[in-house]
């Protein structure tokens, strides 16, 4: 474990975006072999990483190091960064001033090149058997992001309405394309504000009222202007840069295979089982979901891990429960942590980085955990590498704040569907 984090200035460090429990800084300080193009993860929330690690190749996170930090030190670094957090997360919540260790990670978005950050969600639709009969028809032929679209769009019109992530999951390159052109045109919509695609270079997120030019630098290595016709032009460009890394990586699968075989029973179905077990009639407030119980311990979350790894290799389907659960409040646990795992899975983001070289190297040229494309019209070698980010376990107590959610999107969609 390293201990320079600490003796470093804290004006080194730029705030660069939070989550739910953690906030990230990149360093941007002198020439430091340890530091440079490093981010600092620091918790808001303790959260273990050995339970992501179980569960995905260490090829497809960023490298981590643990490192010490001092009290004084992080709420000086606090104090920088409050300014330029966002409003809401400011009034939710702040760094915890207590840690004695932080993160130090790749930082993914910085250096030269291009990085592409998506957050692909949810990429399966639920098994019917625990789905109730009024949602079971729109569940199991509508994805959950769709649907959500319906519902966020008359309030909030940073959603990428048209993006479908089964398009983005299929492993079929036309919908793949049809994907990532929805991505980019919700993009340029609203001049870089979806939260599903985000466009880094040397680790500044680029906007399209100001960068196209920039971008087209980076993908074609040519002046350009930004006529409407060019920027046509540049989605093309951008689309295929990126499809050839999609088509061939593994995390997609690996995504979808975790989200499903972790959400077995659909939140509906979790609850239903929740109400056998806390509804207690003779109670004047029975439990609501994910009330009343403790966090999971690591502890816990190992011995969650490993019953779930003894069974996930079996699960070939969508509908991977062999039996109906028992209203037992083990199994009743087992499947809470399980959601909460899903959930992570379902909320993570993709990082590609993208960076071309002349030349005729081969693949063995390749720097591990890259993989090398050459594009079919212009000859030109693409070095890609793709990592999953943003893999914070969700806690508990937002089960019930996802079951409301989930029955409000639901009937949102319904009712969409019946007036149009």
């Amino acid at each position: 474990m390293t201990s320079h984090v600490s003796q470093t200035a804290t004006e080194d460090w730029r705030y660069i975006a939070e989550g739910g429990s953690t906030i990230v800084f990149s360093y941007n300080g002198p020439v430091h072999s340890s530091l440079d193009n490093k981010v600092l993860r620091l918790r808001k929330i303790s959260i273990s990483q050995r339970v992501i690690l179980r569960l995905v190749p260490d090829e497809s996170l960023p490298h981590l190091e643990v490192v010490k930090v001092e009290k004084k030190w992080l709420r000086l670094l606090a104090d920088a960064a409050e300014a330029n957090r966002p409003e809401v997360r400011r009034a939710e919540d702040r760094i915890d001033w207590d840690r004695e260790t932080a993160v130090l990670a790749d930082n993914l978005i910085g250096g030269s090149g291009l990085a592409v950050e998506i957050k692909p969600k949810w990429g399966f639709l639920p098994c019917p058997d625990y789905l109730s009969p009024t949602t079971r028809r729109i569940k199991t032929r509508t994805c959950r992001f769709c649907m959500h679209a319906y519902h966020k769009d008359a309030a909030e019109k940073h959603v990428p309405s048209d993006f479908c992530p089964l398009d983005l999951y299929s492993g079929e390159e036309h919908r793949v394309r049809v994907a990532l052109h929805a991505l980019w045109d919700a993009w340029m919509q609203t001049d870089g504000g979806i939260n599903n695609l985000r466009i880094f270079a040397s680790g500044r997120v680029l906007r399209p009222t100001t960068d196209l030019a920039l971008l087209q630098s980076l993908l074609t290595s040519t002046e350009s202007t930004t006529s409407h016709s060019s920027v046509d032009a540049l989605r093309i460009e951008f689309i295929n840069a990126l499809l050839p890394t999609l088509m061939t990586t593994r995390i997609l699968r690996l995504l979808s295979f975790l989200q499903r075989t972790l959400d077995p029973l659909d939140i509906e179905g979790v609850a239903a089982l929740w109400a056998r077990i806390h509804g207690d009639k003779d109670a004047d407030a029975p439990l609501g979901l994910g009330e009343g119980v403790p966090e999971p311990t690591l502890d816990e979350w190992t011995r969650f891990v490993d019953a779930y790894l003894a069974t996930s290799q079996a699960r070939t389907n969508t509908c991977v429960v062999d039996s109906d659960p028992v209203a037992d409040r083990e199994e009743l646990r087992y499947y809470c942590l399980a959601y909460l795992l899903s959930a992570t899975f379902k909320d993570c983001s993709l990082v590609i980085r993208v960076g071309s070289r002349p030349g005729p190297e081969t693949l063995d040229t390749a720097a591990d955990g890259q993989e090398e494309h050459q594009d079919a019209h212009t000859c030109r070698k693409t070095t890609s590498e793709v990592k999953l980010i943003d893999l914070d376990v969700k806690s508990i107590k937002r089960l019930a704040k996802w079951e409301k959610l989930d029955r409000e999107i639901v009937t949102a969609y319904a009712q969409t569907r019946r007036t149009s």
